[in-house]
């Protein structure tokens, strides 16, 4: 470790060189991750691993803001493909740096290799510090936001019940502070599970990634298949294409900074590609399996999404579209009726649990990256 001390100091970093004066000595005696060792990672569970962390919270809490930036549906699916393109082109991009710098800890490995000690160590500190937290918060408050439709609107749709004009009163009270009390509950209770166990982690990322994949691709395609029906309905006019009719083209925004806007609100959507990075010791084959992977992976969720969001855009009033805060919800309510309060909600909750604990599991390979190269305690 001196060693590498000195080379860090011949770059112009002599600062990080903490000597023995820290009160809290660094991690200088870490062994190297177990985990790494065993190298049990094939395709298929990288693939899973990837669509499981991209799926999650984004998807039920990006239509709305993308449509509503850009106009109309015609533009908002444009978005949504562009989108997809970009990370493929991040994904190749990772794909090699992943083969060519195989290990646990993704981004930080590469800007210690590429650019040394200095931006690796603001990176793994704003990480975990700052993006890493920002991220946890953000996927539970859309969980706890689906808990609180629950438990406290009774399942209504549009206007929250004893709401003034204002969208002020005792019910949407209420369902804030469900909603911050179930997203800290479950932050709370996964982290738990995590600490306890790598396996409990494991096993509740593989349920939940399934799930959502299944419940998403029955949605979309029930979706496509209503607005097919309505479509051969020729004696409804042009209103049986809903959103997509072509007179509704016009209405698509013209500003260049709406539509960044809107494909930063998709890409959050798309976010998790990138997370295999973080695991690729544990590949058993990193330079054949993770290219394929991190590929494979995206353009299954490209696919998922552009069939959910046809269908949602289809079906869906573009005034329901830009007033909901849950617009998946009313989605499920469109296609199934009644029973769509209810199991709508679940999937998403069972979608935002899924990310959130993958986030956890995949974000503390970053921080046991840092402790290595001794920029954490």
């Amino acid at each position: 470790m001196r060693s590498s001390m000195s080379r860090l100091s011949s770059d112009g970093s002599a600062f990080f060189d903490f000597g023995d004066t820290l009160m809290i000595p660094l991690s200088s005696t870490l062994a190297p991750d177990a985990n790494e060792s065993r190298q049990s990672i094939g395709l298929l569970t990288g693939i899973s691993l990837i669509v499981g962390l991209s799926i999650g919270s984004g998807i039920f809490a990006s239509p709305g803001p993308v449509f509503v930036t850009v106009g109309s549906a015609y533009a908002a699916m444009a978005v949504w493909l562009v989108a997809g393109f970009i990370v493929l082109l991040g994904s190749s991009c990772y794909a090699e740096l992943g083969a060519s710098i195989p290990g646990n800890g993704g981004e930080l490995l590469y800007l210690q290799d590429a650019f040394g000690s200095l931006p690796s160590f603001l990176f793994s500190w704003s990480t975990n510090l700052l993006v890493r937290p920002a991220e946890l918060a953000v996927i539970a408050i859309v969980f706890g936001e689906y808990a609180a439709r629950l438990v406290v609107l009774g399942h209504k749709p549009g206007p929250l019940p004893g709401d003034d004009a204002s969208g002020n009163g005792n019910t949407a009270l209420a369902t804030a502070v469900v909603a911050r009390v179930a997203a800290l509950l479950l932050l709370w209770s996964l982290t738990a599970a995590n600490l306890a166990s790598t396996r409990i982690g494991a096993r509740i990322q593989d349920a939940f990634t399934i799930a959502k994949i299944l419940a998403l691709l029955v949605v979309g395609a029930v979706g496509v298949a209503h607005f097919a029906r309505a479509v051969a309905r020729a004696e409804d006019g042009p209103s049986r294409f809903g959103n997509f009719d072509p007179a509704k083209f016009g209405e698509s925004s013209a500003s260049p900074g709406g539509y960044a806007v809107a494909l930063f609100t998709a890409l959050w959507a798309y976010e998790g590609w990138n997370n295999l990075n973080l695991v690729t010791g544990e590949l058993k084959n990193p330079e054949r399996d993770l290219p394929r992977a991190i590929v494979i992976g995206p353009c299954i969720v490209i696919f998922v999404y552009l069939l959910f969001n046809f269908g949602l855009y289809a079906l869906i009033s573009d005034t329901v579209i830009r007033t909901s805060t849950t617009l998946a919800t009313d989605f499920g309510r469109h296609l199934f009726g009644a029973p769509a309060a209810v199991i709508i909600p679940l999937i998403v909750l069972g979608s935002t649990l899924g990310t959130l604990n993958a986030a956890l599991f995949t974000g503390s390979r970053t921080l046991a990256a840092a402790a290595r190269l001794q920029y954490a305690p």
